[in-house]
């Protein structure tokens, strides 16, 4: 069973502005404390119930459960049963708020593959794609966690279809937003880093 090491779950919020110099993350400064840099002293380490969603992400979902096993060196049937929810979204869950759709990918994985929640989906996208940047969206996970696991998803991504997918966790302020527009202002966000980075297709 997946256990992270410290859970911060949604009851509370919190507000606050990364307090970075590092022209990489300028752009994070006009979101209003709604991004925070992770690591920084306003990003809580773990928060929300345990989740990795699959925003875009063109790999089969059994592929992505190999890629999250390996990565974090947990059973693969731990996560198969639950208590860490990996799982393709679909179209229903983006216009719901990040917090019905983290709450319902808990729930469901303790009784239920997460597709019966109908927030979620078992195939993988359509080849053409569902959004111009595939996002990796973690909750519920230590910093160390979501690093390996972004690291191993991202790169298989690329190597795959030379995408440069974006990664972003659980912070409070985001738990009221739908995460259709939250996703949106990520996807635009990471164009954007990429862009001042001035080489968007390299690979992690």
């Amino acid at each position: 069973m997946y256990t992270p090491s410290r859970i911060v779950r949604l009851s509370g919020t919190s507000n606050g502005n990364s307090n970075s110099n590092n022209p990489f993350n300028n752009f994070l400064r006009s979101r209003g404390g709604q991004f925070f840099k992770m690591g920084s002293e306003q990003d809580l380490d773990a928060f929300g119930p345990p989740a990795i969603l699959l925003h875009g992400i063109p790999l089969p979902l059994d592929v992505c459960q190999g890629i999250v096993s390996e990565a974090l060196d947990i059973e693969l049937q731990d996560i198969q049963d639950g208590g860490l929810a990996v799982a393709h979204l679909s179209a229903a869950a983006y216009g719901q708020s990040l917090e019905t759709v983290l709450e319902a990918a808990s729930i469901s994985t303790s009784t239920a593959p997460p597709s019966a929640t109908g927030y979620f989906q078992d195939a993988a996208p359509i080849a053409a794609g569902v959004s111009a940047v595939p996002i990796v969206y973690f909750s519920g996970m230590p910093n160390g966690d979501v690093k390996a696991a972004a690291a191993a998803i991202i790169g298989r991504v690329f190597e795959e279809t030379g995408q440069r997918a974006g990664l972003a966790k659980a912070v409070p302020p985001a738990m009221e937003k739908l995460l259709g527009d939250l996703l949106g202002e990520i996807e635009g966000d990471h164009q954007d880093a990429l862009a001042r980075l001035g080489n968007p297709n390299a690979g992690i």
